[in-house]
Parts: C-alpha cells; structure tokens; sequence
C-alpha cells in the first residue's frame, strides 16, 4: 500500500521522472507475491491498482535510494543491521516519523498498524495514514530540493 500511495503523490506532483520507487519487506515471506486482496481493493478504491510484486530487501537497495521507510521497530532494525556505514544508516526512516511535517529524529514510536489480521476498515485506516505521512515526506523533499510542483 505504502508504494501505491507513494506513486499515486508523486504522480499528483509531477514528479514521476524524478523519485524512484519500490517496496520490499525484510522476511521472505510472500515473495513473489501481489499484494494482499484487502490492499488490493481498498487502493482501488481511490484509484490506484497495485500490481507490483512482494521482494526482500536487500543492501543494494541502500545504493538505490535516498529514503528506506519502514513501517515498524521490527522492520526498521532489520534494515538498519543490514547498513554498512553510516551514510546508509542515515537513509532509514520510520514511516510515522513523517506524522510531523519537519520531523527531528529518523526513529517513531508510533508503528504503521498491520490492518492483516483486522477486517477492511484497518486497510482504509492505513491508506489515511500512509497518504498524509507522503505527502509530509515529499514536502521534506521539496524543501531539500528546491523542487515546486
């Protein structure tokens, strides 16, 4: 969902030729797999089709990109152990960080809840949250580049 969102922003900016975007949990579950059908079907309803497929995460993805979201503490420690310097540390983020426009500190209490094992309205919950924590995110990106919609 988070990449879904995030495409669907950056598409509304204009931006689409400049951020690249991608998802990958850090287990290996569900590799090769679409999103789950919940997902699926709350992102169509505001217009988004999610087709990508689920990968792991992997420490070349720290050469690909300049923000690394996660969605929870298990997650964002994951990916931290996997940074070899602190310039790829840097990179990664708690997604709830983003709660704040000009957020202070990479880390968050606060955790992206798992709507999986709740019924639909957790999936909607969700897409409320990832939609404002983006668009915070890519107003900390504007203002990092100078870039104007």
């Amino acid at each position: 969902m988070a990449e879904g969102v995030f495409t669907q922003l950056v598409r509304e900016r204009g931006w689409e030729d400049r951020i690249s975007i991608d998802s990958a949990g850090t287990s290996s579950y569900h590799i090769g797999e679409l999103p789950d059908p919940r997902a699926r079907h709350t992102m169509q309803r505001h217009g988004v089709t999610l087709t990508s497929r689920a990968r792991q995460f992997t420490e070349a993805d720290f050469d690909d990109f300049d923000y690394i979201l996660a969605m929870d503490r298990n997650n964002y420690d994951n990916i931290v152990r996997l940074a070899s310097s602190p310039d790829q540390k840097e990179r990664v983020w708690m997604m709830r960080a983003f709660e704040d426009p000009a957020p202070t500190a990479h880390t968050s209490n606060d955790e992206v809840p798992d709507p999986y094992y709740g019924g639909d309205q957790g999936f909607e919950v969700v897409y409320t949250m990832l939609t404002r924590t983006h668009n915070h995110l890519l107003d900390q990106i504007a203002k990092e580049t100078g870039w104007t919609e």
